[in-house]
């Protein structure tokens, strides 16, 4: 990938990448055709970085490539390819952050339940040792289990909100091709 443009006009907005060859989409480790090949980290890097700097979710992402090295067959297939790629990581993020919300609410739940033991232990006979000992375990752990369990549910679904949002607008992006 040599450059990237952002045009400004009336018409639909447009994400401008300049590319070699086709291959700047793809990963260099895999030797598959295209229509199996796995995406280039830095091409999805590229375009999750100029995407940010658009402003309207309807936007258009226009791949620029010399003239001499256009294929009308591999850009069909890369045009369909692209957003099908987005939508699947859009769907495998859902997954995982439902995965992630109900291990956050496990994990609180189960410390609140730790912190009612704790607290019905400490009104018993708290001068027996067990009692004490059952006490400085299930207090602590309970507090750890209920605050490990809210930085899921916050911390770590907000982070994929982001990334969410970006395979969800990328999925519905029109994919085009020129040449420069």
């Amino acid at each position: 990938m040599h450059k990237l443009h952002k045009k400004e006009s009336r018409e639909q907005p447009k994400i401008r990448l300049w590319l070699d060859s086709y291959d700047d989409l793809f990963s260099d480790f895999d030797p598959r055709p295209y229509s199996k090949r796995t995406l280039s980290d830095d091409f999805i890097s590229q375009v999750r970085k100029v995407s940010r700097e658009e402003t309207g979710k309807n936007f258009a992402l226009e791949l620029l490539l010399p003239a001499p090295e256009r294929n009308e067959r591999h850009e069909e297939m890369i045009a369909q390819r692209l957003p099908e790629f987005f939508r699947k990581n859009y769907q495998q993020l859902v997954t995982e952050r439902k995965q992630f919300r109900m291990k956050g609410l496990k994990f609180a739940g189960f410390g609140i339940l730790l912190m009612v033991i704790g607290g019905y232990i400490s009104y018993q006979d708290p001068t027996k040792f067990y009692v004490h000992l059952l006490l400085i375990i299930f207090e602590p752990a309970g507090w750890f289990l209920f605050w490990s369990g809210l930085d899921i549910l916050l911390d770590y679904s907000g982070k994929m909100k982001k990334d969410m949002n970006f395979y969800s607008e990328m999925a519905e992006t029109k994919i085009i091709f020129g040449s420069y």
